[in-house]
């Protein structure tokens, strides 16, 4: 089966928070919070995209958090984190991920 890449938004919160949290050395309440402060932040310009997944079978195997700034054009890029069996898929992820930001 092909990988997927596609837009994480608020229906991948608990995907997101589980992948973050078996690949950083992070508690998981430091995730749920982090995630939840990103969330509460793109709502406040109707913008529900929070990064950018890797995908295979429906299970999320890499992400990136996207953080948009609209007042000066730019976003910022965080945990980037691909599962070790699929990281030879990460350029490609990455590459896929900065294309992704919309710059409007």
């Amino acid at each position: 089966m092909a990988y997927i890449h596609k837009e994480l938004n608020f229906e991948h919160k608990k995907q997101l928070i589980s992948l973050l949290y078996k690949g950083f050395n992070r508690s998981k309440s430091f995730w749920e919070s982090s995630i939840e402060m990103l969330i509460s932040y793109q709502m406040s310009f109707d913008d529900k995209k929070i990064g950018f997944g890797l995908f295979l079978n429906d299970k999320l195997v890499g992400a990136m958090i996207i953080i948009n700034d609209r007042s000066n054009n730019t976003a910022s890029l965080s945990s980037l984190y691909v599962m070790q069996a699929h990281r030879a898929e990460t350029l490609s992820f990455l590459k896929k991920a900065i294309d992704s930001i919309d710059q409007n």
